[in-house]
């Protein structure tokens, strides 16, 4: 059976809060009679947990290359899926990898049974798990028998007080970058300061794939629908405004959409296909591996992106960036940077945030906070970090109160009673 993202949404509700319970009462009465100690030193072996979310596992790197800085003589591992593994390795601050294959059911105990030993018997001084919301991966934190186990203190998962020896809380307010260098300042003398807020170096090998001419100055549209982001999505209409005003007044720029997934490549096939005056904009939806995302993000002159990974990964090698908020908030995902030049844009929305507060979206999917976000908004942002003059005049204007322009939506509205 295919894991999909809901599917492990539901396991995780169902399988995850009883084994808790069960594996936490062993933890603390082994815990007992084995008398361990749960001093911060020494540390000498350190392991490292991110399953899902390549956003968030780019968002750790700047911690974990201080954590690194740290300990320059320590054993850091990772666990994650193929997806955090594979970011995981473009760095330089790993020295082993375990890969928790989850494509299906089988993959999933297979990659359990082949790994698990050696990660006990690894005997970890400290293991984080960078999840917040998941329990599952809380009992696979547990089970690794580390010294010291830590992770995020949530309302939600208030059960981790059973199975793990330390617990940071998890702001949903602040940038979740502070929360895992904080996370990682559990294991140091002396809280961890993330100085480094420039550009981070990947450790890429060529890109083979089809790429945009080097030639030309690029700007990438990152159209995201994909079933992590679709309450995130811009309209596929404001979309093709956007590229028709670039395409027609900067045609010396190659305009690349880039995008994962069948309805993310149907979008950008879309968009593509259209007839804009100039020839200057390519499809590379579902056609690059990571490096060679990694190179075209690094060499573009201008982003246009959702809060994806997309957006974190930029962050990181400072590309200028135009990224629209709607149902997450820019204090929480927007990284403080030195030197990295962006524009963030967003709708006043009284049921902002909903993503992570809500199992489902309180809109139900009809994300006004997304669509209410004006093609001029974005136009004007681009231009100015490009620095090619003044977005055209347009006769769309920002509504004052999106609530008033949708028949039935009521922002913050949780429940009504059938009539």
């Amino acid at each position: 059976m295919t894991m999909t993202l809901s599917l492990k949404r539901k396991l995780d509700d169902l399988v995850g809060t009883p084994a808790l319970w069960i594996v936490g009462l062993a933890a603390q009465v082994l815990g007992v009679v084995l008398q361990r100690s749960h001093a911060r030193l020494p540390v000498q072996k350190i392991l490292v947990m991110k399953f899902q979310g390549l956003g968030s596992m780019a968002i750790a790197l700047p911690a974990l290359k201080e954590l690194r800085r740290t300990f320059p003589n320590a054993q850091i591992d990772f666990w994650g899926t193929s997806a955090t593994v594979n970011l995981a390795q473009r760095t330089k601050l790993f020295d082993h990898f375990f890969t928790l294959e989850d494509s299906d059911f089988f993959s999933v105990t297979t990659s359990l049974l082949k790994n698990f030993f050696s990660l006990i018997m690894t005997k970890y001084d400290w293991a984080f798990d960078l999840e917040v919301y998941s329990k599952l991966s809380s009992l696979l934190l547990t089970l690794t028998c580390a010294r010291n186990r830590a992770g995020f203190a949530i309302e939600s998962a208030s059960i981790r007080r059973r199975t793990h020896t330390h617990l940071i809380l998890f702001n949903r307010y602040s940038y979740v970058g502070e929360a895992i260098t904080r996370l990682f300042s559990l294991c140091c003398e002396k809280p961890l300061k993330i100085d480094d807020l420039g550009k981070f170096e990947f450790n890429t090998a060529a890109a083979n794939e089809e790429s945009p001419p080097h030639d030309r100055p690029v700007i990438v549209i990152n159209a995201n629908v994909g079933e992590l982001a679709k309450v995130r999505a811009w309209p596929e209409s404001k979309f093709s405004e956007l590229i028709s005003v670039l395409s027609d007044r900067l045609p010396e720029f190659q305009i690349v959409l880039i995008g994962k997934g069948a309805d993310e490549f149907q979008t950008c096939a879309n968009l593509a296909n259209q007839p804009f005056r100039n020839a200057n904009v390519q499809n590379l939806a579902n056609t690059l591996s990571l490096d060679a995302l990694i190179e075209l993000i690094t060499r573009a002159r201008l982003i246009v992106t959702a809060d994806t990974s997309i957006l974190h990964l930029a962050s990181l090698t400072l590309t200028p960036t135009v990224v629209l908020f709607g149902p997450t908030l820019e204090a929480t995902y927007l990284r403080p940077a030195k030197g990295w030049k962006k524009r963030s844009i967003s709708t006043s929305l009284y049921c902002r945030p909903c993503v992570h507060h809500w199992p489902v979206p309180l809109c139900g999917g009809n994300n006004i906070c997304m669509k209410e976000i004006s093609v001029a908004e974005v136009g004007r942002a681009a231009f100015e970090l490009l620095d090619v003059g003044d977005w055209p005049q347009t006769t769309e204007t920002k509504v004052s109160n999106p609530e008033t322009m949708h028949d039935g939506f009521v922002a913050g509205l949780i429940f009504r009673r059938p009539q």
